[in-house]
């Protein structure tokens, strides 16, 4: 076995009211690792992909002597806040087994926006900053091979040089221009069966916004798939597994309007009978755009809507209103479409009158049919919140990453509220919706 891929142990998070995307996120297989595996394959490398959180433990430690006897040259991890301390503990393990016979190989959210936290613990050989294809090829052709240039002529990775010191010279985040060129990921390399949402598609990367708490808009803008390369993933999907329906995970589904009519149309015109979800923005709503995505058999919706008071919209820079977002429900509505709302607390202008506002928005949107979820925010490298946290008054207490990725605790205080203060709202607020 030349390459393993491994998505890393996340906390182990109950799934129940409180329960946040990343806990929805760990129930679909990890498309990022199957991307970068496929396009391994394509170039003649033997890749196995490895999705811990399908395991038990012990199914772990046994996999884990697997991988130890196979002897790989390159372990690459997926490494996200939540999951940082078990992608380094797991680091070490592989350097005691394996010694300077196999490179780690970091990527991933974390690991791209903190790459000099990943080196210097000395677990991580190598990090790959963004969307890692590409690269990963290189390294491998470098790493197994011994063929290309030196890892110092290479962008977009960070690296301990051979004083010990952390080379990055040519770091920046690496995008994929041309998303039809790559191969669809090799979802054979996992047991889909085991997932609750397996037929997952990516129609784009990236976002268009730059909502304060997430780190999507941090790429630098989005790249869209063709309407045909999509179909013709859809149509493997369909010779291939007995899916029914399709989640694209895609950040902003409709952010360009004019393609979204053109996938919308290519889909509808293949007659693959699947149904499907997505994700979109209030404000691009209308009668003519859901028309186009019941037209492709789409039957829910989500939107992030994140706060019912207009002026903490404005604070977190959603370019929405509460107006608008009450307009584009009821339009999907009125097409029979489900709708899924979902709301953060804990921005740095929350106070407890913003949170009613929030609550007393999600009481609304339940009166008119739809459905929302609360989450804790966190301020996950990366994300403008993260990055100007000082001055927007928000203090994080916490920095054990395993905490990072539940929904109750927050890990930080503002200017408005204690940490304590703020997991008690959070819980009165989850309370008081789910009674509606």
């Amino acid at each position: 076995m030349d390459i393993v891929l491994i998505n890393p142990l996340y906390p182990r998070y109950e799934s129940n009211m409180f329960a946040s995307a990343l806990v929805a996120s760990l129930d679909m297989p990890p498309l990022g690792l199957l991307y970068i595996a496929a396009n391994l394959e394509k170039y003649g490398y033997k890749v196995k992909v490895y999705d811990f959180n399908l395991y038990t433990n012990q199914e772990i430690e046994q996999i884990s002597e697997e991988i130890f006897r196979e002897r790989p040259k390159i372990i690459g991890l997926s490494v996200s806040t939540p999951n940082y301390n078990y992608a380094v503990a797991y680091s070490k393990k592989i350097h005691e087994k394996l010694g300077n016979s196999c490179k780690v190989v970091f990527g991933g959210y974390h690991a791209s926006f903190l790459p000099e936290e990943c080196l210097a613990v000395n677990m991580a050989d190598i990090v790959i900053l963004g969307e890692g294809e590409h690269v990963f090829v290189e390294l491998a052709d470098k790493i197994i091979q011994g063929k290309g240039s030196s890892l110092k002529d290479k962008k977009g990775i960070a690296f301990i040089d051979e004083n010990g010191e952390v080379y990055n010279k040519n770091a920046h985040l690496l995008r994929i221009d041309n998303l039809d060129a790559l191969p669809f990921p090799d979802r054979s390399l996992l047991p889909m069966e085991r997932y609750k949402t397996p037929a997952t598609v990516m129609g784009s990367r990236g976002c268009v916004a730059r909502c304060e708490f997430c780190a999507s808009g941090a790429w630098g803008g989005i790249k869209l798939r063709s309407p045909e390369n999509i179909v013709a993933e859809l149509r493997e999907l369909k010779e291939n597994f007995n899916f029914e329906h399709i989640c694209f995970i895609d950040n902003t589904f409709t952010a360009n309007r004019e393609r979204t009519y053109q996938v919308a149309d290519a889909i509808a015109a293949s007659n693959l009978d699947f149904t499907y979800s997505l994700e979109t923005r209030v404000s691009n709503v209308d009668d003519s755009l859901v028309e186009e995505l019941k037209h492709m058999n789409t039957i829910a919706v989500q939107f992030g809507v994140e706060t019912g008071n207009d002026q903490v919209m404005k604070d977190i820079h959603k370019d929405i209103t509460l107006d608008r977002v009450y307009k584009a429900v009821e339009t999907c509505l009125n097409h029979k479409l489900r709708v899924m709302c979902t709301f953060i607390i804990g921005h740095p202008t929350d106070t407890n009158e913003t949170i009613q506002d929030t609550v007393n928005a999600i009481r609304k949107i339940k009166r008119m049919g739809g459905q929302a979820k609360i989450e804790m925010l966190t301020p996950y490298p990366g994300t403008p919140v993260f990055l100007n946290r000082e001055q927007k008054g928000l203090v994080i207490k916490d920095w054990n990453y395993d905490h990072w990725g539940a929904t109750t605790s927050p890990v930080f205080e503002t200017k408005n509220f204690t940490q304590r203060q703020l997991h008690k709202r959070f819980i009165e607020a989850v309370m008081e919706v789910n009674t509606i």
